[in-house]
């Protein structure tokens, strides 16, 4: 999940918790980070991506694990 998506489902944050405040932040600042695994960090060439854990390149679909991150608004 990212912080846009946490922010829409949560609805209007005047309403958030501390904890959802919490929440978005954190996931609002790793939303930005590169797909790069700790362990390897070959580029699938035919989606960009890197493998997560070595599962070397799963990432065959717009729906999977490692589906590229869309750019910044």
């Amino acid at each position: 999940m990212t912080g846009t998506e946490f922010r829409t489902l949560h609805g209007d944050p005047t309403t958030w918790t501390t904890t959802d405040i919490e929440t978005q932040q954190n996931l609002a600042a790793i939303d930005h980070l590169t797909r790069t695994c700790w362990f390897c960090a070959a580029e699938n060439p035919r989606t960009r991506n890197t493998c997560s854990f070595c599962n070397h390149h799963a990432d065959d679909g717009p729906d999977t694990y490692l589906a590229p991150i869309p750019a910044a608004a």
